[in-house]
């Protein structure tokens, strides 16, 4: 595995007077220092798992999941397959912009750890900034709920052929059978 890392130096661009200067900006990080700065940013920016089961204040935008975050972790309790992944993540997405109407959920990082005793589950990661959503109240919360369903069971059967012929009775996206856990950060 290579990961390219882009450093900007700019006390030595100050030295130089000027930003002009044509310095080298990324160089090739191991996979153990990739992992170190991976666990820098896990202490310092923790996840916060997402409490769905917790009903939201009534008329409130204050919600169980913070209005602001940047990433999306989704974790399951099996392996999937990449089908499966990408339904996985095109319930998100639609559970997101449906509810949200922000930027759209890019392609995952995706891993599959194995637990104490030895089973495979998969962890999706996905960098979504929340604050673009078009909402003067974001409610992150409902998105969660929304997609909770959605993961598991697929998007809402359509009622109409708007999408196309015979399209009436079907989903955008089909579900993959498992519940998911969320978190953000």
């Amino acid at each position: 595995m290579k990961i390219t890392l882009n450093i900007v130096a700019l006390g030595a661009l100050a030295k130089l007077g000027s930003f002009d200067a044509a310095l080298p900006t990324s160089a090739t990080a191991s996979p153990d220092l990739a992992a170190a700065i991976e666990k820098i940013i896990d202490e310092q920016f923790p996840w916060k798992k997402i409490a769905l089961d917790h009903p939201a204040e009534l008329g409130s935008c204050l919600r169980s999941v913070p209005v602001r975050f940047e990433q999306i972790k989704v974790v399951l309790q099996r392996r999937l397959s990449a089908e499966e992944i990408t339904r996985a993540a095109g319930c998100l997405g639609y559970a997101l912009t449906e509810t949200l109407r922000g930027e759209e959920l890019g392609e995952p990082r995706v891993t599959f750890p194995k637990g104490a005793c030895g089973k495979e589950f998969t962890v999706l990661v996905f960098d979504w900034d929340s604050s673009s959503s078009i909402r003067s109240c974001p409610d992150t919360h409902r998105a969660f709920e929304v997609a909770s369903v959605y993961v598991p069971h697929g998007t809402r059967v359509r009622t109409t052929n708007n999408a196309g012929p015979n399209t009436r009775g079907t989903r955008l996206v089909e579900g993959i059978g498992e519940a998911p856990s969320f978190w953000v950060r």
